[in-house]
């Protein structure tokens, strides 16, 4: 991890902040999806084993985009930490990235994404980076309490 952050940082000496956290986001979001654990509603201790093998294979559920995002972000600098809650009308166990920018936290889900520009659904890159609780509130993200 520490090689891949020192080279986009050799690529572009200039890029800064948020241009480096977007390109971590990219480039987590655009691996593959693909099977793996599951962790119960406000599970911890899950994210560097699951980021690991995402980083290193580029295929995982969104267990392993949650933690190789993270992983990235606080390689960056960045207050992150992975969440286990659960997101969209179902309700259904789901992995996410918060970290706090300037006093507001915001919600990152390179996986989720990943899934709606692969089934025609996305609307871009970033739709669903660096999002606010109240952006996101359309995708229902429920967390455990802190």
């Amino acid at each position: 991890m520490a090689e891949l952050l020192a080279g986009w940082i050799a690529e572009t000496p200039e890029a800064e902040g948020d241009a480096l956290l977007q390109k971590a986001y990219l480039y987590v979001r655009d691996m593959t999806y693909s099977g793996g654990n599951h962790y119960d509603f406000g599970a911890v201790g899950w994210d560097v084993e699951e980021g690991k093998k995402m980083l290193s294979n580029h295929h995982n559920n969104c267990y392993g985009y949650a933690g190789a995002f993270c992983a990235l972000a606080r390689g960056l600098g960045y207050d992150a930490w992975c969440i286990s809650g659960k997101a969209l009308a179902k309700a259904a166990e789901h992995a996410w990235v918060e970290a706090e920018i300037d006093g507001t936290t915001y919600v990152f889900d390179p996986q989720q994404e990943n899934r709606r520009i692969e089934q025609g659904r996305g609307k871009g890159d970033f739709e669903m980076y660096m999002m606010s609780y109240t952006y996101a509130a359309d995708w229902f993200y429920i967390r455990p309490s802190k």
